[in-house]
């Protein structure tokens, strides 16, 4: 399943990752905010975009076994795909002043994904803190200008997979540990 060892400073979480074509879209959303506003510190490479819905382990170590545990706790996860939508670009206060991709109603499947993984996860025995609030985000970048604007294209798809990302921290990169497909609807 994991063959590189694990790392502690490694984030795991579980995400939803948007199709090449909306990859791409944000991508350039980004490239026309930098050439706009002045560019970002940091920019997220596009193979890392994702849309996180909750993090395994809130910075402790994660081990082995307790990573196969909470694999095998999903095996067997159904919910349904869904419709994603970002309509806006803002830069989010804070340290690192994000430049990310949320919405309104484009997004309101995250909220529903996340629900059925908790019961899942809760049925196996596991628990993890529910967030206060989940605001579904795409990060693009990280300490850059202020930039804010309302998209003429949304960046869309149908998220179809629900994925269990491990972060290397400080690499720039992600590695997939799992996939689970999410369900289309029956053709009519």
């Amino acid at each position: 399943m994991v063959r590189e060892s694990l790392e502690a400073r490694d984030n795991f979480f579980f995400a939803v990752l948007p199709d090449e074509a909306a990859r791409q879209q944000a991508r350039v959303i980004a490239d026309e905010q930098a050439l706009r506003v002045g560019p970002p510190a940091y920019r997220v490479p596009a193979s890392c975009f994702h849309v996180s819905l909750a993090g395994l382990g809130d910075g402790t170590v994660i081990t082995e076994g307790r990573l196969a545990a909470v694999v095998a706790a999903v095996d067997g996860f159904t919910a349904p795909a869904f419709r994603v939508a970002f309509n806006r670009l803002q830069t989010w206060a804070g340290q690192s002043r994000p430049w990310v991709l949320t919405g309104e109603d484009g997004v309101v499947g995250f909220q529903r994904l996340l629900e059925k993984l908790r019961m899942k996860l809760k049925t196996e025995g596991f628990e993890f803190p529910r967030p206060a609030r989940l605001t579904p985000h795409m990060t693009l970048a990280r300490n850059g200008p202020y930039a804010h604007c309302e998209l003429t294209e949304p960046v869309c798809w149908t998220a179809v997979e629900l994925v269990l990302v491990r972060s290397h921290v400080g690499e720039g990169r992600y590695t997939i540990v799992a996939r689970w497909s999410l369900k289309l609807p029956e053709p009519v």
